[in-house]
């Protein structure tokens, strides 16, 4: 074999995804004629320490050496690029593995709750214990520990509540003026995506909604983009469901909406929403008289 005019660089998945860096070593083995008995040594020496490493774990009890190229290249691809299929068996085998502990899984991430900070650890020591019992390993540079608020699937969670991402928010705020469909489309998106925090959503949403019918004029208002910045700003803070605490259901009934607020009453006799839900009413919904809608929303909300 010739020797390599420049050495293979280490593998960064923040840089480049896994099937475009094979795709430039084996442009790299064709240009110095590197037969198949080394290409795994030049690949295991190449890819940097984490992705060894990470390759190592994933194939026990076998060594990577011992795999063929392929096999080691498509073990990596499935871990970095995964299909479908092999994401829903993650989920699957985490949610089995953390099944009665105190902890939210959302594929292979895990949020350790507690009351207290003696509850927390006491949680925490137990999901790390069964980690290992596992095989399963997590990386430090990724974990975050002891934290009194944290960010989680694009939300903020504290002792008090669950909040709105203000990075979100501050993208809606920012958002440009939609000025076609597609970009409506994808402002309402961002703005559904955290409709149990708004109340009346339905009903702010209706003249938007009416945008995206075939054959409708296309019209923006400032007021419609001020109705979103208000429901967006604020505290909007949904509290912590309590079985100890008093469970209230309040429904409405508006020209274009019905809508919901599941509201916990609070030791000092305040209302708080754990969540809000909301639609919009159909063409022949908006005929109904305003008793009608308001025992729709009594439907609605039970349903």
């Amino acid at each position: 074999m010739a020797c390599f005019s420049q050495r293979p660089d280490e593998f960064k998945p923040e840089h480049e995804t896994w099937s475009a860096y094979v795709e430039r070593m084996e442009l790299l083995f064709e240009a110095h004629d590197v037969d198949d008995g080394k290409k795994v040594p030049v690949l295991l020496s190449s890819v940097g320490a984490a992705t060894y490493g990470l390759l190592r774990n994933l194939v026990q009890p076998d060594k990577p050496k011992d795999k063929t190229f392929d096999q080691d290249v498509t073990i990596l691809r499935d871990y970095y690029e995964p299909k479908p299929l092999v994401i829903a068996e993650r989920f699957r085998i985490m949610e089995n593995v953390m099944r009665d502990l105190n902890v939210l899984v959302y594929l292979d991430d895990l949020l350790v709750m507690g009351r207290d900070e003696a509850e927390h650890l006491l949680n925490l020591d137990r999901v790390l214990q069964r980690l290992q019992e596992n095989g399963l390993r997590v990386k430090k540079s990724k974990c975050d520990f002891g934290k009194t608020q944290i960010e989680y699937l694009g939300h903020m969670l504290d002792g008090k509540g669950v909040y709105p991402s203000k990075d979100k928010v501050r993208a809606v705020h920012d958002a440009p003026t939609p000025t076609n469909i597609k970009e409506l489309r994808a402002f309402l998106g961002l703005v559904n995506y955290y409709g149990r925090f708004l109340p009346q959503q339905s009903t702010v949403l209706a003249p938007l909604y009416k945008l995206l019918k075939d054959q409708t004029k296309w019209r923006w208002s400032k007021v419609e983009q001020s109705a979103f910045d208000e429901m967006l700003t604020g505290d909007k803070v949904l509290v912590h469901y309590d079985p100890s605490l008093p469970l209230s259901l309040a429904c409405d009934a508006s020209a274009y909406g019905i809508g919901a607020v599941i509201q916990h009453t609070t030791h000092d006799g305040q209302e708080r929403p754990v969540a809000y839900a909301s639609r919009t009413l159909s063409p022949a919904e908006k005929n109904y008289s305003q008793i009608e809608k308001e025992a729709l929303s009594l439907v609605y909300c039970m349903e």
